[in-house]
């Protein structure tokens, strides 16, 4: 139909304009990769940063990768195709850890030059896999791209306008981390890597749980923000956000309680033991604010359906000024004794509350009153089977330290544990009545069937 041609005209259209203007990016980024380089890396000197130079050039390429990813996404999930968008980063994964074990670590030794190289190349060869593979997908849509550039299109000038925001608030976003590695450089001299083994399983239940979840969401709240049904909007907003603190809440509380053996995951190679209980009390930390962080994201995504993309670009630069102040704070010598770098996840657990605290006001101002009462009876019983689940793994934790003795007996621990937590967080959950249980049945359920259907092959 004329209706479909023209929104695969203005898809096509979107796509090469984002590909354009990214590829602009990622040349500047390979030509001028130091400067781009030392916004993160100011603390160091530029000796220390040579290599973080070497594999940007490189990098660089890789937004023009992701800008594409990001629209083939955008098209699958307003077709409500959720499937490829969630497994590409698998095949990233499964590329990168090709690389790494194939190519990097054989050559290491011999021909280290030559690895850094492959390692490069192999990196940004899985994120362009992570785009790829949504293809096969975004064709069975009826999705036909043509070479067209219509920058005169009224609703590409709107989407742009819109989009200068969002640019925006990555722009902010990136000083915050900034600064971010410049506090942790001065707590401890490699305070950025900690943070980082640290952020990979804070940021775990967020990406598989939390952002599966909001993304479903979006394309219905969005298509009851553009008919104007507020009163379906809220609806769907309230269902979302108890959703959200059914599947984060007791996984933070898993963090908190398990962070030690989740973190001892990481000792082999070059990662000490030493390091262990440093990283683990940055993990915890951080996980105190997981749901704070996980509620903010929601509701960010809730403004960007209502097509407001300004207030959370406003409401981000206060929060990094909050965020930078607290770094400074909390960071400072004496306060925490050698332990300084667990100010940076404290301050950015202070800054999620508030910062999700303010969206959430401002939605109320814009559509009314949103149905506090469910979402609080529902939060605060999630909460407490949360802290009972995780008391139950952190005192299974302590009585199992025998455990320890054996080959691999952390992650005995760890399972057993986790699973005994996980088990009376929910049990008591549906002790309490909690109505979005329904949430957690419909992923075991799937979990279940793939298991079953992986079986029977």
């Amino acid at each position: 139909s004329g209706d479909t041609e023209r929104s695969w005209r203005f898809a096509s259209s979107l796509l090469n304009t984002l590909l354009l203007a990214l590829g602009v990016v990622a040349i500047l980024g390979t030509v001028f990769a130091g400067a781009f380089v030392r916004t993160q890396t100011f603390r160091v000197s530029a000796e220390e940063a040579s290599l973080a130079v070497f594999l940007f050039r490189f990098f660089a390429v890789q937004i023009v990768f992701y800008g594409a990813g990001l629209v083939f996404s955008g098209i699958l999930n307003a077709r409500r195709k959720f499937l490829a968008p969630a497994i590409a980063p698998i095949f990233n994964n499964l590329v990168v850890i090709a690389t790494l074990l194939g190519v990097f670590l054989p050559l290491r030794s011999s021909n280290p030059d030559l690895a850094i190289v492959l390692l490069a190349v192999g990196t940004s060869l899985g994120v362009l896999t992570m785009t790829v593979v949504q293809i096969p997908a975004l064709l069975r849509t009826g999705f036909r791209w043509s070479p067209v550039l219509d920058l005169h299109d009224p609703a590409l000038r709107k989407l742009g306008k819109k989009a200068l925001f969002v640019v925006g608030y990555t722009m902010v976003s990136l000083i915050g981390v900034s600064f971010r590695n410049a506090f942790a450089i001065d707590a401890f001299r490699d305070g950025p890597a900690a943070l980082q083994y640290a952020w990979m399983f804070y940021q775990l239940p967020y990406g598989v749980f939390a952002v599966a979840l909001a993304t479903a969401f979006f394309p219905e709240l969005s298509e009851a923000a553009a008919r104007a049904d507020y009163a379906t909007f809220k609806d769907r907003f309230s269902q979302g956000l108890r959703a959200t603190g059914m599947l984060i809440l007791p996984m933070a509380a898993m963090l908190i309680a398990l962070a030690k053996p989740i973190i001892t995951l990481y000792v082999a190679g070059e990662f000490p033991n030493e390091a262990v209980p440093l990283v683990s009390g940055v993990l915890s930390v951080w996980a105190v604010g997981l749901f704070s962080f996980a509620t903010y994201m929601f509701v960010l995504r809730t403004f960007y359906a209502l097509q407001d993309s300004a207030t959370p670009m406003w409401v981000a630069v206060g929060a990094t000024v909050l965020h930078v102040v607290l770094y400074w704070v909390l960071t400072r010598p004496g306060l925490l004794g050698g332990m300084r770098l667990l100010g940076i996840p404290a301050a950015d657990a202070l800054t999620y509350t508030p910062q999700a605290a303010l969206l959430l006001w401002l939605l109320r101002r814009r559509l009314g009153a949103m149905g506090a009462r469910p979402i609080i009876s529902s939060l605060s019983r999630v909460a407490m089977a949360s802290v009972a689940g995780g008391l139950v793994a952190w005192g299974l934790l302590a009585a199992s330290e025998p455990l320890k003795a054996l080959p691999g007996g952390f992650i005995i621990q760890l399972v057993i544990c986790g699973a005994a937590g996980l088990a009376a967080c929910y049990g008591l959950a549906a002790l309490l009545r909690v109505p979005e249980m329904s949430y957690v049945k419909k992923v075991l359920g799937a979990a279940g069937g793939a298991l079953t259907r992986a079986a029977g092959r």
